[in-house]
């Protein structure tokens, strides 16, 4: 029986072979932290073989279990203790303009002294050297000579328009996360906020709710909706691709909280014999409309897509037997009793033949067994020239939740947590959450993202 060290030696190096072999099929080139171009791998809209995909979930899993096994615990608990000042370097990268100053195009190429940043950008006595030594510890900066910096291609990510950028511009979230700290870190008894109340109550002095609170602030408001743009844009091809749209085609689908109707616009390319209406509140659904319009004039004005106000707490005025209701990114932001309502509302008006799809992640635990045999075990072998997408079933020492490659999934849900109360859920929670708002879980769908889709019906159909 092989140590923990030799079987995840194993484990990266055939994950590292088949990410290897699969750049190769794809003829897409070589990997280089150094390039001044993002690969094509980076390309959100890219969607990568199904073994490649996993290949790197594994690859990454691997090394996080090796970096668990070999970092000694005192390094390990101080370089957690300090990571908020990971985020803030990332802040200071781009709100001082030094990102933008390394991104342009003529200094992109080559790296660029400290002094001559200082100059450029006016910033006095920072200290810039031992902020862009810390990026460079991150994987996004690198000092190719004393003193002189340049971009690493995943801090490309971080330029003007992308969507990484527009992740990281989200505002307070460092104020947030401390007020969670003091909410939990209090007895009952010693607590002067309830847990009712949010950490982004508590950390600005607010009774108000997080969407509540945006709804006067246009900048803040702003930089929220396109974090969420970003994350939908993150998911979108796998959304697409990895889910059988084609046999729902011709029914109705209801796009519940819709928002831009993103969704709608990509799958009515895809299902020519379908409707869409995209549901959100009224100051969302004006510019949802003219949004359409752009991007779909002939079908808006057949009537094949449209929008329409409506409150997902307000039951469902549809009762259609052919209806797909669909809810993307809508659950995770609300407490389980908040999300039964909006479920119960659905289920109000979906026949015995409709269908409530719920676009969200799964979590899975955390446990790791020795080794346990699924009834069909997925391996980076059964995925050799596979088209339709699959997950692999994790190897001995691999945790079921994949470890270090599933950190953003956890680390969103406490997130979600302190923002909202909210959560992301596991399967088992999923499954409790749809029974008791009258609702059956039929089949949960994978996807190339960090998220599934999860497929119910009204109980008894």
């Amino acid at each position: 029986m092989s140590t923990e060290l030799e079987g995840l030696q194993v484990i990266l190096n055939d994950a590292l072979n088949a990410i290897q072999a699969e750049l190769t099929i794809a003829r897409l080139p070589a990997l280089s932290n150094c390039a001044q171009i993002q690969h094509p791998l980076d390309d959100l809209n890219y969607l990568p073989s199904p073994r490649l995909y996993e290949a790197r979930r594994l690859a990454i899993a691997a090394m996080g279990q090796l970096k668990n096994l070999l970092q000694q615990p005192f390094e390990k608990v101080r370089e957690h203790s300090l990571a908020i000042y990971d985020s803030a370097c990332l802040e200071i990268l781009l709100k001082t303009g030094v990102l933008d100053y390394l991104a342009d195009p003529s200094r992109i190429n080559g790296a660029v002294q400290v002094s001559d940043m200082r100059t450029a950008l006016n910033l006095g006595s920072l200290q810039l050297e031992v902020i862009l030594r810390h990026l460079c510890s991150m994987g996004l900066v690198h000092e190719p000579q004393e003193g002189a910096f340049a971009l690493c291609r995943p801090a490309l990510e971080l330029r003007e328009g992308s969507s990484g950028r527009a992740v990281v511009m989200v505002p307070g979230r460092a104020k947030v996360a401390s007020a969670l700290v003091d909410l939990a870190s209090h007895s009952e008894s010693e607590r002067i906020t309830p847990l009712t109340r949010t950490a982004f109550q508590h950390a600005n002095n607010t009774d108000l709710s997080l969407f509540s609170f945006l709804s006067d602030r246009t900048y803040e408001r702003q930089q929220w909706s396109a974090s969420i743009s970003a994350y939908g844009t993150a998911c979108r091809a796998a959304t697409v691709v990895d889910f059988p749209w084609q046999e729902l085609d011709g029914r109705l689908f209801i796009d519940c909280g819709g928002g831009q109707g993103e969704l709608a616009l990509d799958l009515l390319k895809i299902l020519p014999h379908s409707e869409f209406i995209v549901q959100d509140l009224p100051e969302v659904v004006s510019l949802t409309q003219a949004h359409i319009e752009r991007r779909a004039p002939t079908e808006t004005l057949c009537g094949r897509i449209r929008t329409e106000v409506h409150n997902f707490f307000s039951v469902q005025q549809y009762h259609r037997d052919d209806t797909v209701f669909v809810l993307r990114h809508i659950l995770h932001n609300w407490s389980n009793d908040s999300a039964v309502t909006i479920l119960k509302n659905i289920a109000a008006g979906a026949g015995t033949c409709s269908k409530v799809l719920i676009i969200e992640m799964v979590i899975s635990p955390c446990s790791t067994a020795n080794w346990v045999e699924s009834d069909v075990p997925v391996t980076l072998n059964e995925l050799r020239d596979a088209q339709a997408y699959r997950p692999l079933s994790p190897p001995q020492f691999i945790p079921s939740n994949f470890g270090a490659a599933s950190h953003v999934s956890t680390a969103a849900g406490v997130n979600m947590n302190g923002y909202l109360n909210a959560r992301e859920r596991t399967l088992s929670e999923w499954i409790a959450l749809v029974s008791n708002a009258g609702l059956t879980l039929k089949e949960v769908v994978p996807l190339r993202a960090n998220e599934s889709i999860i497929v119910c019906q009204v109980l008894g159909s």
